[in-house]
C-alpha cells in the first residue's frame, strides 16, 4: 500500500499537500487519469531517486523516497502550473 497518492488530472495535483514521516522509506504513487498527457512527480530538493520518469496517462507510477525532516516542492517536469508541496515531519 502507497503511503500517498497523488492524482494527476485536468492539469493539476489532487491533492497538492502531502503529509510523510521524516528519515522513513514512503511510497508514493502517482496516478495520471490525463489520457494521452505525459506526467510525472518530481521533488525537489529530495535525495535521489526524486522522480518518475514522464508517462502518458492513463497510468500509475510509484516512487520510494526517504526523506528528512521539512517541505518539499513537488512538480510535473513538462507542465509547471502543476505543482505541489509534500512535509517530511
Amino acid at each position: 500500500d502507497p503511503d500517498a497518492t497523488i492524482v494527476a488530472e485536468d492539469m493539476a495535483f489532487d491533492p497538492d499537500d502531502v503529509r510523510l514521516a521524516a528519515g522513513e522509506p514512503a511510497t508514493i504513487v502517482i496516478d495520471n487519469r490525463d489520457d494521452g498527457v505525459q506526467h510525472n512527480i518530481s521533488i525537489e530538493g529530495a535525495p535521489e531517486p526524486n522522480s518518475t520518469p514522464l508517462e502518458a496517462g492513463e497510468s500509475k507510477q510509484a516512487l520510494t523516497v526517504e526523506l528528512p525532516a521539512g517541505t518539499y516542492a513537488f512538480v510535473c517536469d513538462i507542465h509547471p502550473n502543476m505543482q505541489g508541496v509534500i512535509v517530511a515531519e
